[in-house]
């Protein structure tokens, strides 16, 4: 036996073994769910990508199995195939560039903690908390607290959540604040907000 068919024969072997795995097979011809289309023969059509010479072995041991455990004539449909699709080039974006996300503040002296959400970068809003923006419950709460601005460190901070549009960050927020009930959380307003669809 070539080196090339050995796994096609375990494959074989495991097919004719697993009831399960036939089981699973048929359903999955009686429902159509891989099928790409089928024609008044009873032939089904499979899309595959196109990988040189092993895209016609496979063709063939596939035509084999299935009409040797499931008795479907198949056919298959190669497309062209790029390496490219397979993976992705984009690096991931660093926490501190994130925006449109739900974070969480934990106090390393206290541990209460506090969660809110931004549209801007994530390194910026962290900065207005702790330098800038003095109405920040947590500029307050390091004002109120020297201790605890002591022991701050940028990891107080982590991302909860992400949305692509305000309204998922307002609500992926306020379910977390829902959930989690932060301390440092204090509502000020009040708005009445209604739902219509």
């Amino acid at each position: 036996m070539e080196g090339r068919d050995k796994p096609w024969t375990l494959v074989l072997e495991t097919l004719a073994m697993k009831k399960s795995a036939i089981k699973t097979a048929r359903n999955m011809a009686k429902a159509d769910i891989l099928l790409y289309r089928r024609d008044e023969n009873n032939t089904r059509y499979f899309k595959l990508p196109f990988i040189g010479q092993y895209s016609r072995i496979t063709e063939l041991k596939l035509r084999q199995v299935l009409f040797n455990v499931l008795n479907v004539n198949i056919k298959l449909v190669f497309t062209s195939f790029k390496i490219k699709n397979m993976f992705s080039f984009k690096d991931r974006t660093p926490d501190a560039l994130k925006s449109m996300v739900v974070y969480q503040f934990t106090c390393a002296g206290c541990n209460s903690y506090y969660i809110d959400e931004t549209s801007h970068h994530f390194s910026t809003r962290i900065k207005e908390h702790t330098v800038s923006d003095k109405n920040s419950h947590i500029f307050k709460h390091f004002s109120q607290f020297p201790s605890c601005r002591g022991m701050y460190t940028p990891s107080c901070f982590r991302i909860l959540d992400s949305a692509n549009s305000s309204l998922d960050l307002k609500l992926k927020k306020a379910f977390y604040i829902s959930k989690n009930k932060p301390d440092l959380n204090k509502q000020l307003h009040h708005f009445n907000t209604f739902l219509t669809l």
